[in-house]
C-alpha cells in the first residue's frame, strides 16, 4: 500500500505541472510530412443525461446545436485532408456519438471517402442499442462498438442517475445480448470503486459479464475531478481509493478463466484472440440472419486461405458508391489500439527536476479485437454472410480503447478534443459555439498547445506501451534516434525494484503487480486531464 500511495501521489503532483497548455491565437497544425500510422478521433459532446461522475467535455443535447456542430465537424475533417493527413483508423467518442445517427452516418461516410480507414470504433449508450441503429452502424462499416454500462446493479444505476434513462440492469443485459454478434467486437465499459459499490455488487456485475460473454470488457477505476468531487460527495459519498486494489484483484480473478488482459484495465475473450505464428490464414465469416432469428448470435460461414500478407488482419468495407452488395478490402496495421487521450510523466527520481512526461488520452469509449468483415447492404444483409480476412502467420492482437498504445500519433477533432501530432499535444476550444464559429470562418479551433521535449516523448512511450503490457526498448531507441535506456533508466529501475516490471533482453513486461501500478498512474492522469477540462470550461464562462 505504501508503494501504491507513493505512485499515485507522485503522479498526481506531476500532472498538475505537466498538463499546462499554452494558449495562443496563432496555433496551427503542421502539414503531414511522414508516414506515421495516425488515428482520427472525433468528439461528439452531446448527451441526453449528464452523469454526475463524468468530467468529459459534454453538454445536454440540443438538436439544432448538434446539427450545426456535426456540419462544422465535417468541415474540420476536410481541413486535415487539405494538410496532407491520412488516417488508418477512426474513433468516435463523446458524449454520445450516436445521438443523431443520421449525422454520424454522413460524417463517417465522408471520412471513409477521404482517408484509408481500416477500422472504425464508436461509443454509444444502452438505450441506443436499437435494431435500426445497429443496422445503420453496420452499414457505416463500424466494426467495434463500445457500450457505456458502468454497472448492472439497479440501486447503483439509480444512484449514478442512469436508471431512468438507460433502463434496469436486466434491460441493459437484454440489449447487449441481442447486440452481441452484430459487430466484430462488442466492448462493455464498466467502472469499479463507486463509494456505494460493495464487493457483492462487483461480483454480480462480473458474473453478468461472464454470462453474456461479450467480446471485451474495459473496467475503469472511478476517476473524479476537482469539479465533480463535491457533486460526488453529496450524491454518492467520498471515494475510498484504498479499496481499489481489492476490487481490481477480484476483477482479474473472476475474468481470468475466460478473458486475457489486453491492457492494464481492458480484458478480451481468450477464444477471440489469435496467437502469433498462425498457419495459413482463413477467412472467417458470419451469416447474420434476421433479428427475429439471431438474437445476437451468428452462424459461421465461408473460410478462405491465401489472404494478402498484412500485419494484423484485413478488413473488407463496402465502398460508399458501390456499397450495395459489394466490398473493398483494407489492411489493418499491427496491434492497432484505441481509447481516450492519455498522458503521464514519470521522470527520473534523480533527474526529474524540471522534466516532464506528458501524454494524452481521449475518451473514447472502448475498442476491441481485430478481425475483419464484409458489410453487405441493409437491403441484402439479412441471411447473407460477412467475410473477414486474416493473413497468413499474422499476429492477432486485441484492439483496445487506449489507441495511443500502438498508434504513434492521433488527431483530435471536435470541441474539447486533444490530439498528439509531431511531438506536440494540442487542445481544441471547449466552447461549442466558438468551435462552430471558428470552423465556419475557415480557422482551426485550437485553443492551446504543449510541445514535448525528447525526455517527455520517451516517458510518454514508456507509459503508453507498458500500459499495453510490454515495451521493446530497442524499438524505442530506433524510433527516437537516441538511447532510450539512457533517458529512462531510473524509471525502469524503480519499477523493477518494486516488482512492477520484468526485463528480458530489450523487452520490458508488466507483472501482475505492475498492472495495478499502471492502473493507478492512468487513473491519476485522467483525473489531471479532467481537471484541465474543468479549467478550460471555467475560462469559457469568464
Amino acid at each position: 500500500m505504501l508503494i501504491e500511495n507513493f505512485i499515485a501521489n507522485y503522479a498526481r503532483k506531476k500532472n498538475e505541472n505537466y498538463l499546462q497548455f499554452k494558449p495562443s491565437e496563432t496555433i496551427i497544425i503542421p502539414r503531414n510530412k511522414g508516414n506515421v500510422p495516425t488515428l482520427l478521433y472525433i468528439h461528439v459532446p452531446f448527451c441526453e443525461e449528464l452523469c454526475p461522475y463524468c468530467s468529459f467535455n459534454r453538454v445536454r443535447f440540443q438538436e439544432d446545436l448538434a446539427r450545426a456542430y456535426f456540419d462544422a465537424l465535417r468541415k474540420e475533417i476536410v481541413m486535415y485532408k487539405d494538410l496532407g493527413y491520412d488516417f488508418k483508423a477512426l474513433y468516435a467518442g463523446g458524449g454520445t456519438p450516436t445521438i443523431l445517427i443520421d449525422e454520424l452516418e454522413k460524417t463517417v461516410l465522408l471520412i471513409r471517402e477521404m482517408f484509408n480507414i481500416t477500422e472504425i470504433s464508436v461509443e454509444t449508450n444502452p438505450n441506443h442499442l436499437t435494431q435500426d441503429n445497429i443496422n445503420k452502424l453496420r452499414e457505416m462499416g463500424v466494426n467495434r462498438l463500445s457500450v457505456g454500462v458502468q454497472t448492472f446493479d439497479d440501486g447503483l444505476l439509480k444512484t449514478i442517475e442512469r436508471y431512468h434513462k438507460y433502463g434496469s440492469g436486466e434491460d441493459i443485459k437484454e440489449r447487449l445480448s441481442y447486440t452481441q454478434g452484430n459487430f466484430q467486437t462488442l466492448n462493455v465499459d464498466m467502472i469499479f470503486n463507486f463509494p456505494t459499490q460493495s464487493m457483492e455488487i462487483l461480483e454480480k456485475d462480473l458474473s453478468t459479464i461472464i454470462e453474456l460473454m461479450v467480446d471485451q470488457v474495459t473496467y475503469y477505476p472511478l476517476m473524479v475531478s476537482s469539479f465533480t468531487k463535491d457533486i460526488m460527495n453529496k450524491k454518492l459519498g467520498t471515494v475510498d481509493y484504498d479499496r481499489g486494489n481489492e476490487f481490481y484483484r477480484k476483477i482479474t480473478e473472476m475474468l481470468s478463466p475466460q478473458y486475457k488482459a489486453s491492457t492494464a484495465w481492458c480484458f478480451s475473450r481468450k477464444d477471440k484472440i489469435f496467437k502469433s505464428g498462425a498457419t495459413q490464414a482463413t477467412i472467417s465469416s458470419e451469416v447474420f440472419s434476421s433479428h427475429s432469428e439471431r438474437e445476437g448470435e451468428a452462424q459461421p460461414a465461408l473460410q478462405t486461405k491465401g489472404a494478402t500478407q498484412a500485419r494484423i488482419s484485413s478488413e473488407v468495407f463496402s465502398s460508399h458508391s458501390e456499397r450495395e452488395g459489394e466490398a473493398r478490402s483494407a489492411l489493418q496495421t499491427k496491434g492497432a489500439t484505441q481509447a481516450r487521450i492519455s498522458s503521464e510523466v514519470f521522470s527520473s527520481h534523480s533527474e526529474r527536476e524540471g522534466e516532464a512526461q506528458s501524454a494524452l488520452q481521449t475518451k473514447g469509449a472502448t475498442q476491441a479485437r481485430i478481425s475483419s468483415e464484409v458489410f453487405s447492404s441493409h437491403s441484402e444483409r439479412e441471411g447473407e454472410a460477412q467475410s473477414a480476412l486474416q493473413t497468413e502467420g499474422a499476429t492477432q492482437a486485441p484492439v483496445i480503447d487506449e489507441y495511443v498504445v500502438n498508434y504513434e500519433e492521433y488527431a483530435g477533432l471536435g470541441s474539447g478534443s486533444i490530439g498528439y501530432l509531431g511531438g506536440s499535444a494540442y487542445a481544441n476550444t471547449f466552447d461549442i459555439k466558438e468551435y462552430i464559429d471558428k470552423i465556419n470562418r475557415g480557422s482551426l479551433p485550437i485553443a492551446a498547445i504543449k510541445n514535448f521535449s525528447m525526455k517527455e516523448r520517451l516517458c510518454y512511450d514508456l507509459l503508453m506501451k507498458l500500459f499495453g503490457l510490454s515495451l521493446d526498448t530497442q524499438q524505442l531507441t530506433q524510433k527516437h534516434g537516441v538511447n532510450a535506456y539512457r533517458y529512462l533508466w531510473s524509471e525502469i529501475l524503480f519499477f523493477r525494484l518494486t516488482g512492477g516490471i520484468e526485463k528480458k533482453d530489450s523487452m520490458l513486461m508488466l507483472t501482475k503487480k505492475g498492472q495495478y501500478y499502471w492502473v493507478l498512474m492512468m487513473r491519476e492522469f485522467f483525473i489531471g486531464v479532467n481537471n484541465f477540462r474543468d479549467f478550460c470550461r471555467a475560462q469559457n464562462k469568464t
